[in-house]
């Protein structure tokens, strides 16, 4: 497959590419077939005779077909129909695939494929909590998957209508991806040699990186941490740090992971994973605050040290053309970007071929070296440091020294400083604050926080990567954020919060999720519900916990213990304001706010 030609594939429609699920019962297989517009092109059921020509020259997409689809369309290409045991071995490969036994097969050549599921996050969330988190229906079929029997009429018409639901979600969330995710990987593997650029179709984009930075040739590792190209200069770096710090860097096999220091008027932590420090005044808001980030922080160290070796100069060609094209070109500029925000993690990564965990050490000591510097400029001068974060020092005052002090320090390190300005600044501690711009545009920090955002027209677009709503990993309860945004700034109470947003059940809904090894959820009276739920804290409700093989059923933690189910579609949940327990919602605010902020 013509790499170019994928990158253009939006450009005539994705016309080539046909977006697929399976499902696999005893006596029944079938695949439903859609296009990109969610037109349900083809299905097969049983017979696979010319299903090979019609997937071949064909763009796959499916989600976690890697893992399963493509083994069990493969089977279903070449076990021939006249084999009358055909749909038992695909049964019983599918069976070893669900239980999470090894199971390998040479995926056909007629496929070619692409999976949406590839590196969503790390929690690997599966296509109906995805579609939970968007507020589409999660709602299972009733057919069940071990049933010994074919189907009757009515279940296969079921069993087709929920794998039509399931390709549709395929799509959506291919959408969505496609621009953040499938571009880039397609550039940077078009930057491997000819011969590779087909099976890294399939690898993950960390590889993608370490193999285009090392032509598969593993990078040489330190024997020791250095700060500084010239290892006899590392005591002068080390000197602009307390000796404490330098105590514990010494020696990395002692332990010790972190060291607090008490200078500049904050409580400042040193570590093995970057700088962090908060005002130890007490305040929880300030006015006119200034925000110094350094540009690229870790992928400049790492060229300063010279810490990728034999790696470096590629490394730098792709920093200098990322730089050179990142107005003019934003699709390269991010597959660029990839690659270089990948390889401080891939240092620290045993399997990669950019292992090099002294040399990530020495990258992450620097850092904070040169942080700290700036902070003790700064404070020197006279400002007031509020917070200091791995790569960016915020701060207050009216010091005249300001631009001197930008402009010594980018000089001294060869780094550039982007400054951001704020009217306001609340904090409760390094890792949770609200700061508005000029512009009162609002900038959110902190898990209880971050799905902060100003609703939008949900129903009418579902599919909005609205800012703040988290659809790849877990999109519960977000009226929270807004509650305690709004108290903070505003100084608005939670039940006008609460009130004012009832037209937005998405805000309320919580997603539980049960994990491989439980076989469900249940509750009180042991009735079994679907693995991936949408509740709601209710007055009069159900109490749904996970539930294992053997034991006792666990609770979700969090999540409330008078629960509403509603696995439909939220755009047909017409009666959620009378369901909805609006003072739960309210004091759960209310006591977040009171461990956040008081």
């Amino acid at each position: 497959m013509d790499i170019q030609k994928l990158l253009k594939a939006e450009d005539d429609g994705f016309k080539d590419f046909l977006f697929y699920d399976i499902e696999v019962f005893a006596e029944d297989a079938m695949i439903v077939f859609k296009d990109i517009t969610g037109e349900t092109m083809r299905i097969y059921h049983n017979n696979f005779l010319g299903l090979s020509d019609y997937i071949k020259g064909k763009v796959l997409v499916g989600y976690n077909n890697y893992h399963y689809d493509d083994l069990i369309l493969t089977n279903m290409i070449r076990i021939s129909d006249k084999n009358t045991d055909k749909l038992k071995i695909i049964k019983a490969i599918n069976d070893q695939i669900i239980a999470g036994e090894d199971y390998y097969c040479t995926i056909d050549d007629s496929i070619f494929s692409l999976d949406v599921f590839q590196q969503i996050n790390v929690a690997h969330s599966s296509l109906k909590k995805i579609e939970a988190n968007i507020g589409l229906s999660i709602d299972e079929s009733t057919v069940p998957f071990d049933i010994n029997r074919a189907l009757t009429k009515e279940e296969y018409f079921e069993t087709v209508k929920y794998c039509e639901q399931d390709v549709q979600a395929t799509i959506n969330a291919f959408k969505l991806r496609w621009k953040s995710y499938f571009i880039p990987k397609l550039m940077v593997v078009d930057m491997l040699p000819e011969n590779v650029k087909y099976q890294a179709l399939k690898w993950n984009t960390t590889t993608i990186t370490a193999s285009i930075l090392t032509g598969n040739k593993p990078i040489k590792r330190w024997d020791s941490w250095r700060v500084s190209p010239n290892s006899e200069k590392d005591e002068e770096m080390l000197s602009l740090v307390p000796q404490e710090v330098w105590d514990m860097w010494k020696d990395p096999e002692m332990g010790i992971k972190k060291c607090s220091v008490y200078e500049l008027d904050c409580k400042i932590e040193f570590s093995y994973g970057g700088l962090h420090g908060i005002n130890e005044n007490g305040a929880k808001e300030f006015n006119n605050v200034f925000l110094l980030d350094v540009t690229s922080l870790y992928p400049n160290i790492v060229l300063k040290l010279d810490v990728l070796g034999n790696a470096t100069s590629k490394y730098r060609e792709i920093v200098n053309q990322r730089m050179a094209i990142k107005h003019s070109d934003p699709i390269l500029s991010n597959a660029l970007k990839l690659i270089i925000n990948s390889t401080y993690g891939l240092m620290k990564n045993e399997y990669s071929k950019l292992y090099n965990p002294f040399g990530a050490m020495s990258v992450c000591f620097y850092g904070q070296i040169a942080l700290y510097d700036l902070c003790c400029r700064l404070y020197s001068a006279g400002y007031t440091l509020i917070n200091i974060n791995t790569d960016g020092v915020a701060f207050t005052g009216a010091s005249t020294d300001f631009e001197v002090i930008k402009e010594q320090w980018e000089e001294d390190y060869g780094f550039e400083l982007e400054l951001s300005e704020f009217r306001k600044w609340y904090q409760k501690d390094v890792n949770n604050y609200v700061a508005i711009d000029y512009n009162q545009k609002i900038k959110v920090k902190g898990g209880d926080l971050n799905k902060y955002y100003d609703p939008v027209d949900y129903v009418s677009d579902p599919f909005n990567t609205f800012a703040g709503v988290t659809w790849t990993g877990t999109n519960t309860n977000g009226i929270i954020s807004q509650c305690l945004v709004n108290k903070i700034v505003y100084n608005i109470d939670f039940v006008d919060t609460v009130v004012g947003h009832l037209d937005y059940p998405i805000l309320f809904q919580y997603i539980l999720q049960c994990g491989r090894t439980y076989i469900g959820t249940v509750d009180e009276d042991g009735n079994l519900y679907q693995k991936v739920n949408r509740v709601f804290a209710t007055k009069d409700g159900v109490l749904l916990k996970k539930k294992k093989a053997e034991g006792n059923p666990q609770y979700f933690p969090t999540a409330p213990e008078s629960m509403y189910v509603y696995n439909g579609d939220l755009r047909d949940f017409k009666n959620f304001k009378e369901v909805i327990d609006v003072d739960y919602y309210v004091n759960l605010a209310e006591e977040k706010y009171r461990k956040l902020w008081i």
